[in-house]
């Protein structure tokens, strides 16, 4: 299908929360909306088209034609993340801070796996540092990329890193396994990567207490005392707060929506947020001409 190749940039912000949100907030989109009247093919759409099948069709067409991080982590997170880790034990994050890097996905169940995306539209400046960093925090480490950078890829990656292609069928294929790297986590890392809560909650676990100090002191005394605990407990203390991090059934509610299939990654993102994920799911079926009126 010939779609002008100017607008699919544009086009991708369709998948964003520049648009999603709106939707959720107010079941319209101006953005969405400007998009639309810009662009040849969605201007010829049926407006009476419901909105999954909207969303699924420019999907596709985006697939076939300019994949995005967002189609990395939307494949991604549905043919590996829901198969190689299910989602009943496991708990899958988004955009995890790790330092001053922020990792695309990261799976958490008996181990933890991170997953970097690197699309032919995204630069390989920081990707030295970003190894560096998360080998400081996870247990295995996957690069998620194009079929025309594995060789490029395999030349510059550690060996304990695996790396991942996506195909043309949609599907996620492992070209090198990630080899177990849990001997170099630095609990310092991990520690700064945890939320207040989940922090005391390993403290009151392992010491039975917390420090009685101002809360001016806590995380400095807690830090203190969590590098302190043995590698091998730290490690099964900080996966089990971190699988609670997500709300995964509300996830799997959505991941069966088959008219939700586009907008996995964006579930993802916002799987602690049920009222917002309900919201969406309630629109897709509304035409789309409506979403696009305020």
């Amino acid at each position: 299908m010939n779609t002008e190749r100017q607008y699919f940039s544009a086009m991708s912000s369709i998948f964003t929360p520049l648009v999603l949100d709106k939707i959720a907030l107010n079941g319209y989109s101006p953005y969405l909306q400007e998009v639309t009247e810009n662009c040849q093919f969605l201007r010829d759409i049926n407006p009476e088209m419901p909105l999954f099948q909207f969303f699924n069709t420019v999907y596709k067409i985006l697939f076939e034609s300019y994949r995005s991080e967002y189609f990395y982590k939307n494949v991604l997170a549905k043919t590996v993340l829901l198969s190689r880790h299910s989602p009943k034990n496991s708990s899958i994050l988004s955009e995890f801070r790790v330092g001053k890097c922020k990792a695309d996905m990261v799976v958490i169940n008996g181990t933890s796996t991170v997953y970097e995306i690197k699309s032919d539209y995204d630069s390989y400046k920081r990707l030295e540092n970003q190894i560096s960093t998360y080998s400081q925090c996870f247990d295995k480490i996957f690069v998620v990329t194009s079929e025309k950078q594995i060789t490029k890829l395999i030349s510059i990656l550690p060996n304990h890193v695996g790396i991942m292609t996506l195909t043309d069928q949609e599907t996620i294929l492992t070209i090198r396994e990630a080899e177990s790297n849990k001997h170099n986590i630095v609990a310092e890392v991990v520690f700064d990567s945890l939320r207040k809560s989940e922090y005391t909650t390993i403290i009151q676990a392992y010491y039975d207490h917390l420090p009685e100090v101002p809360n001016t002191q806590i995380h400095r005394v807690c830090k203190e005392l969590y590098c302190r605990i043995p590698k091998d407990a730290a490690f099964k203390l900080t996966l089990r707060v971190l699988r609670n991090r997500n709300n995964t059934s509300m996830l799997r509610s959505f991941v069966k929506d088959t008219s939700s299939k586009s907008l996995v990654a964006y579930a993802i993102n916002n799987s602690n947020d049920p009222e917002k994920l309900n919201t969406i799911l309630g629109h897709l079926s509304r035409p789309t001409e409506n979403i696009l009126k305020s």
